[in-house]
């Protein structure tokens, strides 16, 4: 398995062959957008000695497989608080095909926590067995791309439905992902298992409407760790075609933070 999404030349980031989406062989998935915003954001944060609190990042249109440019401009640049705000477009068009905002703070070392929300941390992932996170029967009518390097272990319990993901890529060749970069990739199909897990507990139920989301957002609580995320599902609503979902984040050692995204129907997805 090749080990980097992107390649950088410059300005322009060169997508390879794990930046493919399963809806359509001529377009990327959003995971390796939200990942390449992600790394963008933590990098700001480290220069400023900041730490990335929040990511929301807009799908607007389909991304092709294509080279990009990403810019990047602070809306706020202050001691405390930083904003940062990042496009995604081609190289020879002015239209922005995705945007991302980040919210950087500055942490207090050494402070005590006020207080904090009961978790129900999923089990451990190492007594699981991991699986692909699109079965082998699937995975061959499928465009390559980002879905088939996730490796998944989902289960239950008495705080319900759960799963863990992992995936080995980096964002781009040459830089070492962080598991911050790694995990906000993953989160882009947090309502995809979210949508699994339900039909594990609920097996008669009737099935979900195919749904594609259109937006992003992770709180980070804490900088993650580890190689795998656990996700439990808070909620999932939908009604006319237009529908929430509220996930939980969890790393080896705990709830970290949490992923928001809005989904909308897509009744007709489009196979290569």
């Amino acid at each position: 398995m090749a080990d980097e999404i992107y390649e950088r030349d410059g300005d322009l980031f060169i997508p390879g062959k794990w930046a493919g989406g399963p809806w359509s062989a001529d377009f990327q998935h959003g995971g390796p957008i939200a990942g390449l915003f992600a790394q963008t954001a933590e990098t700001a944060a480290s220069e400023n000695d900041l730490q990335l609190v929040r990511l929301t990042t807009e799908l607007f249109r389909t991304v092709p497989i294509a080279p990009l440019a990403l810019e990047t401009r602070y809306v706020r640049r202050g001691y405390r608080i930083a904003g940062l705000e990042m496009n995604l477009r081609l190289p020879d068009e002015t239209d922005v095909m995705c945007r991302a905002t980040a919210l950087l703070m500055r942490s207090t070392p050494g402070a005590s926590p006020g207080w904090k929300t009961a978790e129900q941390r999923p089990p451990d992932p190492g007594g699981l067995d991991p699986a692909k996170f699109v079965p082998e029967e699937f995975s061959k009518h499928l465009p390559h791309g980002f879905h088939l390097s996730v490796r998944a272990c989902v289960g239950s319990d008495d705080h319900g439905g759960y799963a863990w993901l992992a995936t080995p890529l980096d964002i781009v060749a040459g830089i070492p992902a962080t598991s911050l970069q790694r995990f906000a990739a993953l989160s882009d199909i947090s309502f995809g298992m979210s949508t699994r897990l339900r039909h594990l507990l609920e097996p008669e139920a009737r099935p979900l409407q195919p749904m594609i989301n259109a937006d992003s957002t992770l709180y980070w609580e804490r900088l993650p760790v580890g190689e795998w995320l656990g996700l439990r599902s808070l909620l999932l609503a939908d009604r006319a075609g237009i529908g929430v979902s509220d996930v939980a984040l969890y790393d080896v050692e705990g709830r970290f933070g949490r992923c928001l995204q809005a989904e909308m129907l897509n009744p007709r997805p489009r196979y290569a």
